[in-house]
Formats: structure tokens, C-alpha cells, sequence
């Protein structure tokens, strides 16, 4: 039967072709679920979660011995804490859930982390149902947390007998304050007490009971079992902690307290506490210490004392464990709790609040007493775990996968062992199961340790990375590497070392169990060697010779072959080859006893002279454009130049090129030759300096006035100039460019010159007669008038303003604002004129002082007033000859007082253009008169001849670069420069003969 018909009958039967249809299908599952498995171990193991830090330290205590006997003494020993803090030792019973208030004593970690504390197990009554105790260690701030348990192995019911102190009352009403005594001081005394006498009985009066002593520490205070620094130490008073005081040492230094660490009294220092109502505290005799004898002391039914509350540990009696929010146990953790049993199925929740469902991780901690034997350790996990016994790592199964069962075995010696397990979840499931059992009670074969390590390599250039396996047999728990170097580690695992400098080192590990230790010692074990590196440059002008540079980092000794057949010590030698040639030059070094491997580099070695590369540049130095010849003087052999100058332009030629700079400023040239020989730079920083021309110039102000006169000098020059002299003055120069004041002292007219110079060039600037320099003006002597004629000089005026002349003046009931005149009737004039002399006219009138008054902005009008003259005088001729006619004189004018006028200001006020007429109209006079100057003369009282101011001159001085400045007029020095608010002016008697200037 062929196939064919064979398909055709099995078709035929229904009930076979479904089977056959069945099974294929169930085939087909069950390869689909064998491959889906295999992919999703596949997947889950190359997602390996980080691995905690190698060397992440977790504080830790033990206690030893690891079974505590009632009153013996006992040692809580720390590790990996924070270095130099302070740490509180606590005694709890299984039965108590918190935190004592007294501390049993206080230790301080060393620089690694480390303590050691010792403390008694005192004969309590509260051990009395105990089997076990657990000592807690916190540091004060709470960061960091610790605890073991211990075994309780016997406890006697019947108390030992002790010697109760006998109380008295105290013969002083309080103890001396004296410091501690140390630990040589003699023991305290025993006396007789004396007989107390019968209590008189108390009145019928009410009264308050008695207030009980209480002390309060105020430092970290040991509690004694006795009063002195010889006794134990059985507990701590942190500071601010209170205790109900029971009695006083007979000396006074030591106070009995009641301690409820230990259910008893105790023992502190009165150096270190404050105490209150401590009056009618007794005396408490303590016998002489003996080993079977503790002092106490009878204490009443008080209240417990309060303690100060301090950052309180949370008490763990099962594991402790800390929950992390990411999978690498990094950074703090976010929940800290006691859990009973880590027993735990979560799936897809999370397991504490603040903790994600995925990506989070674990680290349980505590510590076990286990008997004597062998233990299989076994672990249902989903993800990853790792689980150490006294740092030792038992299981490793640090990575992704479903929920599987994991196992390792250890042997453990009888007593308390510190057990750690870590755990990570990273998606999906998260479950964790731990347990284990004593499959064993024998030792193993191999019970004392054996220290046994190897490395990977042994022989390795600086830096040197090494791999150390613990290969050690038999039981143990700690372990100490040393490799050679300065560098230690205490754990047990497989250890990674990086050697930095060349040597050879001996390492050691050793390691300790119940049982004993052991240390295994290889002596230059690993080897590491220096690197050798070096350079090489030909010496110029002698083609054939090289020099060699050192660059190795580590060594003491070199050796060198130079490929020609020659070797060298020398550390930077320099080698002469008899031809030209390619060589291949070696290096090897030496240190501390280790010789690196050989660094070969080949050298080539020419017959052609190396170029040198040098240039010259003429002119340096100009303003712009500014066209600078540049002159190659390179040597050697060199057959491409590169000019480089400096302001972006460049040029390939090897002659002497010449450049122009468009541009002020500093500019540095590079020229680059190169040649068979090699190439070579010469560069001339800032060599070519191209600046502005400088252009002087300056300003003066004030320019005209009188002695002494204080001009300022402002320098207005341009360019690039960095010194400058100034002739202000004859015989006066100034050396700066910074502008100033020049005070002339004589009169004259100055020529100014200033000179600049600097890289901009040297320029000078001249303006002749720039400064006019007056005289001094001096007070003048006013001018005397005709005899009996009135004179013309006037009173000091308020203000500079001058009237013009009037011939026939009104008498007018105005005040002017001149100084205040006399109150005497003026006389007429005579009728003959006198000549014209210096002398002033006389008058009736009292003169002022020579140095009159500022007048008042209102003057006081005259008491009398005076009549208009009886002629008019004839009006002067137009030229500075005084008039010959005589004026008939007016018949009731007054002489005004003479006075001695005020000596002008440098710079007189102007007149007021617009004088307050008197009252009778003048009538001006015919011929024309002469202007006023800056400087108005007083006026005679007979036409005194007007002498013209004459004008200044007005001559074009010779200059540089100089604006035309005219020449200010001298004025005459009798100016009244007296300056008030302007009013409205009297006209005095005498104005009629009052020239105008």
C-alpha cells in the first residue's frame, strides 16, 4: 500500500483522523511553551539589575561574648560607622518594645569607623524570666542604627550579700563641690554613723511636705556603683537628664541617685550636675569596695525621674528592614520597619507606602545565635538576591527572573552571627521567602581556617589592575587583605586592586573563624612595571646629531640604544650619528628594582642643515598708511617661506616683500621656513605700530582781566601723543597732558604754546597774546571842583549805573541808592571859578570814612532840598578841551561830602541803558558826549574836560592754527563797583557837572 492510499483510509476513519488532529495540536503547545520559556529566562537574564556598591557600608555591632553571665562584664564592638561621632549604648529585654531613657554607656568611633564599649550586666531583677538581651546602638542625631542580641546564660535569685550603707543626717547642709577623683584616688572610708537623735514632734501647724532633692547632668555623665571614679560603670546621663537624689558621699563629691536603667541606685560626680532641695539629703557610708561586696543605699518610694527626650531609636526585635525606592539599595532609605519574617508575596503592589511596585528593593539586617553545625540557607525569590552571613556571601542571585528557588550552605560555629539579605524587584511579581535548616551538627573536615588566595595576573604595567580570589578552606568569619601598597580590605569576597606606582608587592590575607585564623603570605607576588615614553629632536646646525628627552613618569635608572650600535645611561642624552639614515632608537627604565618593557620609535636622520627662520622690518613705526620693507634673513636649508603680517594679509615669497598697513593699530609679523631639514618659526610680537597724527590744540578761559588773574588751561589735542609741554608764562613751563589752572601775577600779554609728542608724531600749537593781563586797578582820588561851585563827585551809588550829564539838574524828592549824605545845609558855590586842582571841594557836609559802608537797598532822600542852579552853564565843545565858558553857579547847591571811592572790580557792570530822569527835565547838552565805559570816573561840579576812554587796540597777533582775539580796553581804576538791586536813582545835586565816561 503505498502512501497515497494509506492518507485516503485514515481519512476515512473520523475517529482516527481527530486523534491524530489532536495530538498534533497538543505538540504544537507544548513546543510553544517550551520555547516561550526559554525566552523569557532568556530575556529576564540579560536584564541583570546594578549591583549594590561593593564596599557600601552598613553599621554593625557585636556583642562579646556572645552569652552574658549576670554581673559580668561584657564588650559591644562596632564597625563601619561614621568616623569620630559619638554612639548611645542601650540595654533591652525581649519583653520591651522601646527605648530605655538612660543609656548603659557612650563610646566614640575611632578614624575608621570602629568602637569598642565596654559594660556590666547588672544583677537586675528584670533578667530574672530573661534567657536573652539586646544592646542597641544609635548615634545621637539618629542616622545611623545597630543592634545584637546576646544569651543570658545563668541568673541567681538570691541576691549577693552587700553591705547597706548606714544613713545619718548630714552635718553640713550641703556637699563641697570637688572635681571627680581619678582612678588612683583611695576608697571612701566606713564610720560609725552617729546615733540620730528622737525627731521632736511636729506642731499642730500645718505645714508642706518635703520637697524631693533632684539633680539635672549637664554633660555625658557615667553612672558609678560607688561614690568615686574606681567604681563601674553601670549606665549614662545624658546631658539634661534628672534623677531623684538619695544621698551624699562624705566628702561631699558624690551623689547617690536612683537609676531606673538598673532598678537600683547609682553613683555621679557633683562637678557635673545642678542640684536642687538637697538640704536635708543624708550621708551614705560606703564600706571599703571588696569583689563580693556592691554598695547601695535604701531608697524611699519616689516618683521616677524624667529624662530628656533625645532622638529615640526604633526598637527591632526581628529583622530591620529597609526599603529602598529604586533597585540598587542607593541613597536613604524611604521606610525603615521591624518585620517578623520576610515571608512576602506582593505580586504587583507596592510594599510600603512611599515605595514604587516595581524598581524598589530591600535590605534586611539581624543578628542570630545559632548552635554549632551545617546550614542549607533557601530562598523563593522574583527577582534578584543576595544573602550574607558575617559579611560572607552565602547566595548571589543578583539578577532578573520569575520566581525560582535559590540555596547555599554554610557551616556556623555556636554564638550570635550577623545575617543580611538584599533583595530587588524589578518588574512584574515581586516575591521573597527566606529560610533554613541544620543539616548538619558534625564540624566539617576541615574546621580551622586556611588561607588561600591567587590573582589573575601578576605582572602588569603601572596603572595595574589586579583580580584576588579568596580561594581560603575551613571555617570563618573575617577576613583581612594587605596588598603591599598601604591599601587594606576587611571583606571576605573577591577583591579588585589598582596599583598606581611601579614595585613589587607582597600581599597577605588572613582569615578567622571559631576555631582559629590563619595568613597566608606571597612575597613580591605582584610585579609592576614603569612605562617607558620618550622624544627626539635634531640640534640646530648639526643635522646628524639628536637630542633625547626622558618623558617616562616613573623611573630611576634608563638605558638606551640608539640603533646604531651605541647604547646610553644618560637620562636626556643628545647622540651623534656618523650618517645620515633611519634609526631605531629603544628606551627602557628602571624603578624601585622593576624594569619596564623596551618603547622603540624610529628616527630619521638627514644630511640637510635645518632651516632657521629670522627677518627684519623697516620702518617699525608710522602713521597710516604706513608701507614697511621686510627683509628675509633666515639660514639653512629651507625651500617654502609663509609670511604672516599680522593684519590678515600674508605672502609665500622667500625674498624681502614689502607691506602696507591701512589701519592704525599693533600688529606682530610670523614668518615660517621650511626645508628638508625640518621647518621653523620665528615670531616678532607687536613689532610694526602704526598710529594717528597727532594734532595739538587747546582753550584757555578767562582770557583778559586783572592781576592776580587764574586762567584754565583745557587740552583739546587728537592722536596718539604720550607727553606734553606748556610755556604759559615767560620763564614757567608745564610737563602733562592733563588740563589745569595758572594764576598770572604780572600784567602783560602772554603768549600760550603746547607741544605734544608720541607715536602719532610731534606737534605744536601757538596763539600769541592770548592772555591779557591788566594791572591792578587802585582806588582814585576824586576831582576837585572850582572854588564855591558845587562838586561833582558822587556818593558810592548801589548800583553801576551812570546818567548821562546834565547841565541844569531839578532838585528831585527820590531816594537813591548812595550812601546815606549829611544832614547840613549846602552853601552856595562862589561865583569864581577855581582852577581845576586835586583837592576835593570843601563842603560843610562831614565826610565819610575812607572805606564807606555798602549802601542799603533803600536810601534815605536828603533833608533838604536844593535849588536848581540859577544858569545854565554853557554845554562843553565836543572835544576833550574842558569848556571855557564859565557857568554861573547855582545859587542853593550843596557841596556833597567827599569820599573815597570803592577801587573798581576787574570786570565793571555796564550802565543801566535807561537812567530815571530827575524831575525838572534836564537839558541835555549840545555837544555830543563821550560814551561810558565798563568804568565810569566820578564828574566835577564844573564841566570837568571828558577824557575819552580810548579804545583798545585791535592789532591781528601772529599765531599757529590760531582764531583772531581782540584785545579787551584797560579800564580807567575809579569805577564804583558796588552791586545792589537796581532802583530807581536819585539824582544828586551836582549831577549837571557830572561827566559821563
Amino acid at each position: 500500500m503505498n502512501i497515497k492510499s494509506h492518507l485516503d483510509n485514515l481519512t476515512r476513519s473520523s475517529t482516527t483522523y481527530n486523534i491524530m488532529l489532536v495530538m498534533v495540536i497538543v505538540l504544537w503547545i507544548i513546543t510553544l511553551i517550551v520555547v516561550g520559556r526559554f525566552l523569557f529566562l532568556f530575556i529576564e537574564q540579560s536584564s541583570q539589575a546594578q549591583l549594590p556598591p561593593a564596599e557600601q557600608p552598613i553599621a554593625s555591632i557585636v556583642v562579646e561574648p556572645a552569652v552574658g553571665i549576670v554581673g559580668g562584664s561584657m564588650t559591644v564592638r562596632g564597625s563601619n560607622w561614621p568616623t569620630n561621632r559619638a554612639v548611645l549604648l542601650y540595654l533591652t529585654a525581649p519583653d520591651e518594645d522601646t527605648i530605655p531613657a538612660y543609656a548603659v554607656t557612650e563610646t566614640t568611633t575611632d578614624a575608621n569607623g570602629n568602637f569598642a564599649a565596654p559594660f556590666v550586666l547588672l544583677p537586675e531583677t528584670r533578667w530574672a524570666n530573661q534567657k536573652s538581651a539586646t544592646i542597641i546602638a544609635h548615634m545621637k542625631d539618629g542616622q545611623e542604627v545597630a543592634q545584637a542580641r546576646f544569651t543570658i546564660l545563668t541568673w541567681q535569685n538570691e541576691q549577693t550579700a552587700t553591705s547597706q550603707p548606714v544613713m545619718a543626717t548630714p552635718s553640713t547642709p550641703s556637699p563641697a563641690a570637688v572635681v571627680e577623683p581619678s582612678a588612683t584616688a583611695p576608697l571612701p572610708t566606713s564610720v560609725v554613723a552617729p546615733t540620730p537623735t528622737s525627731p521632736i514632734a511636729p506642731t499642730a501647724t500645718a505645714t508642706s511636705g518635703p520637697v524631693q532633692a533632684r539633680l539635672t547632668s549637664n554633660a555625658n555623665l557615667n553612672v558609678r556603683q560607688g561614690p568615686g571614679a574606681i567604681y563601674a560603670i553601670i549606665g549614662l546621663l545624658l546631658p539634661g537628664q534628672t534623677a531623684n537624689v538619695m544621698a551624699v558621699s562624705p566628702d561631699g563629691g558624690w551623689w547617690q541617685i536612683e537609676f531606673p536603667a538598673t532598678d537600683s541606685t547609682g553613683w555621679v560626680s557633683n562637678s557635673y550636675v545642678t542640684v536642687e532641695y538637697a538640704d536635708d539629703v543624708p550621708i551614705a557610708y560606703v564600706p571599703p569596695l571588696s569583689a563580693a561586696a556592691t554598695p547601695t543605699a535604701t531608697r524611699p518610694a519616689t516618683t521616677a525621674p524624667t529624662a530628656t527626650a533625645t532622638s529615640t531609636p526604633q526598637v527591632f526585635s526581628d529583622w530591620r528592614g529597609a526599603y529602598f525606592n529604586n533597585r540598587d539599595l542607593s541613597g536613604q532609605p524611604v521606610v525603615v520597619r521591624n518585620d517578623v519574617n520576610i515571608d512576602f508575596n506582593w505580586g504587583g503592589a507596592s510594599p510600603a507606602a512611599g515605595i514604587p511596585a516595581e524598581n524598589f528593593s530591600v535590605r534586611w539586617t539581624r543578628n542570630l545565635h545559632f548552635d554549632e553545625g551545617t546550614y542549607r540557607f533557601h530562598a523563593t525569590v522574583d527577582d534578584g538576591i543576595r544573602l550574607y552571613i558575617d559579611d560572607s556571601l552565602v547566595i548571589d542571585n543578583w539578577y532578573d527572573s520569575s520566581t525560582h528557588e535559590v540555596r547555599g550552605e554554610r557551616w556556623l560555629g555556636w554564638g550570635t552571627h550577623s545575617l543580611r539579605i538584599e533583595y530587588y524587584d524589578h518588574t512584574g511579581n515581586a516575591v521573597i521567602h527566606t529560610w533554613w535548616e541544620k543539616i548538619s551538627t558534625s564540624s566539617p573536615d576541615k574546621d580551622e581556617p586556611k588561607a588561600k588566595f591567587s590573582a589573575d595576573d601578576k605582572n602588569g604595567a603601572v596603572p595595574f589592575k589586579v583580580k584576588f580570589e579568596n580561594d581560603s578552606n575551613g571555617d570563618y568569619d573575617s577576613c583581612k587583605w594587605d596588598f603591599g601598597d598601604g591599601d587594606t580590605s576587611s571583606s571576605c569576597s573577591d577583591r579588585k586592586h589598582t596599583y598606581d606606582e611601579p614595585g613589587q608587592y607582597t600581599v597577605k590575607l588572613r582569615v578567622r573563624g571559631p576555631d582559629g585564623e590563619d595568613t597566608t603570605k606571597k612575597s613580591d607576588y605582584i610585579t609592576v612595571r614603569p612605562v617607558a615614553k620618550f622624544s627626539s629632536s635634531p640640534v640646530s646646525g648639526q643635522p646628524l646629531r639628536i637630542k633625547f628627552t626622558n618623558q617616562s613618569e616613573f623611573y630611576e635608572k634608563s638605558e638606551w640604544d640608539f640603533g646604531d650600535g651605541k647604547t646610553g645611561t644618560a637620562d636626556n642624552p643628545t647622540h651623534t650619528y656618523a650618517t645620515a639614515g633611519t634609526y631605531t632608537v629603544k628606551l627602557r627604565v628602571k624603578d624601585e628594582g622593576v624594569w619596564s618593557n623596551s618603547t622603540s620609535r624610529t628616527v630619521v636622520v638627514a644630511n640637510d642643515n635645518p632651516p632657521q627662520a629670522g627677518f627684519t622690518a623697516e620702518p617699525t613705526r608710522g602713521f597710516a598708511p604706513l608701507t614697511v620693507n621686510f627683509s628675509n634673513t633666515s639660514t639653512g636649508n629651507y625651500t617654502s617661506c609663509q609670511w604672516s603680517f599680522g593684519d590678515g594679509s600674508s605672502a609665500t615669497t622667500c625674498g624681502n616683500p614689502t607691506h602696507t598697513y591701512n589701519t592704525t593699530g599693533t600688529y606682530s609679523v610670523q614668518l615660517t621656513v621650511s626645508g628638508p631639514g625640518g621647518s621653523n618659526v620665528a615670531n616678532q610680537i607687536n613689532l610694526i605700530q602704526v598710529g594717528i597724527e597727532n594734532q595739538a590744540n587747546f582753550s584757555a578761559s578767562p582770557t583778559s582781566g586783572s592781576v592776580p588773574l587764574e586762567v584754565s588751561f583745557t587740552n583739546l589735542s587728537t592722536g596718539d601723543y604720550d607727553s606734553c609741554i606748556w610755556l604759559v608764562d615767560e620763564g614757567y613751563a608745564r610737563v602733562g597732558c592733563d588740563d589745569f589752572t595758572y594764576v598770572y601775577t604780572e600784567s602783560g600779554s602772554k603768549t600760550v604754546i603746547l607741544t605734544i609728542n608720541g607715536p602719532g608724531g610731534r606737534d605744536e600749537f601757538a596763539q600769541f597774546d592770548l592772555i591779557s593781563v591788566a594791572a591792578a586797578l587802585a582806588p582814585a582820588n576824586p576831582t576837585a571842583a572850582p572854588k564855591n561851585k558845587p562838586s561833582a563827585t558822587p556818593a558810592p551809588s548801589a548800583t553801576p549805573t551812570l546818567e548821562p550829564p546834565t547841565l541844569t539838574p531839578e532838585p528831585s524828592p527820590q531816594a537813591t541808592p548812595t550812601a546815606k549824605p549829611t544832614t547840613s545845609t549846602p552853601e552856595p558855590p562862589s561865583p569864581t571859578p577855581e582852577p581845576h586842582t586835586s583837592e576835593p571841594a570843601t563842603s560843610t557836609a562831614l565826610p565819610p570814612t575812607s572805606t564807606p559802608e555798602p549802601p542799603t537797598a533803600t536810601a534815605e532822600p536828603p533833608t533838604s532840598t536844593p535849588e536848581p542852579p540859577t544858569s545854565t552853564p554853557e554845554t562843553p565843545t565836543p572835544t576833550p578841551v574842558p569848556p571855557t565858558p564859565t557857568p554861573e553857579p547855582p545859587t542853593p547847591t550843596s557841596v556833597p561830602a567827599t569820599s573815597t571811592p570803592k577801587p573798581p572790580t576787574p570786570t565793571p557792570e555796564p550802565p543801566t541803558p535807561t537812567p530815571v530822569p530827575p524831575t525838572p527835565k534836564p537839558k541835555p547838552p549840545t555837544p555830543t558826549p563821550v560814551p561810558p565805559t565798563l568804568a565810569p570816573q566820578p564828574a566835577a561840579s564844573t564841566p570837568v574836560p571828558a577824557t575819552p576812554t580810548p579804545k583798545s587796540s585791535k592789532s591781528k597777533p601772529k599765531s599757529q592754527r590760531i582764531k583772531q582775539k581782540a584785545q579787551p580796553s584797560v579800564s580807567p581804576p575809579i569805577t564804583i563797583t558796588t552791586t545792589l538791586t537796581p532802583t530807581t536813582p536819585q539824582q544828586s545835586p551836582g549831577a549837571a557837572n557830572r561827566t559821563a565816561r
